[in-house]
């Protein structure tokens, strides 16, 4: 199988347990100009078919929905067997849902790294309870046959 991994640097804020490559955002010019680079490299792997394709970070879904559709729009001709995206709770929309539906996205992967809220606050984490459930309420009705 072939698969892409796509880095996506930014976050809101930065929880505490990561090690990942991240970066609280400067302005939007930053994450436009980062995706108009990804585009271009892109362009040079284009005719590969991927079995998967992964957007990972970071928080892709603190993108907003002008930047996802940029972003999603790099990939349209792409079609993977799977399609996932990293979501974390508070930064989840149904607008945004919508648009992961509309460029096939078939996978979410929802950033819940307890129930205890209390240590979410450790981690820094911004996302309540409520908003994961919510969230996955959410997914569940809009991608359920």
């Amino acid at each position: 199988m072939l698969g892409l991994y796509v880095h996506i640097p930014f976050c809101e804020h930065i929880c505490t347990y990561c090690d990942f490559v991240k970066r609280v955002k400067k302005d939007d010019e930053m994450i436009i100009n980062y995706i108009k680079a990804l585009k271009r490299d892109y362009e040079e792997i284009k005719d590969l078919k991927f079995d998967t394709i992964y957007i990972g970070g970071g928080t892709p879904s603190m993108l907003n929905l002008k930047e996802l559709e940029m972003l999603l729009e790099i990939f349209k001709d792409q079609k993977p067997l799977e399609y996932t995206i990293e979501v974390n709770p508070e930064s989840y929309t149904p607008k945004k849902g919508l648009l992961f539906k509309q460029y096939n996205i078939n996978r979410v992967s929802l950033g819940v790294q307890t129930f205890n809220e209390n240590i979410l606050k450790t981690l820094n984490r911004k996302h309540t309870n409520k908003d994961v459930f919510n969230t996955l309420r959410h997914l569940i009705s809009m991608f359920s046959i």
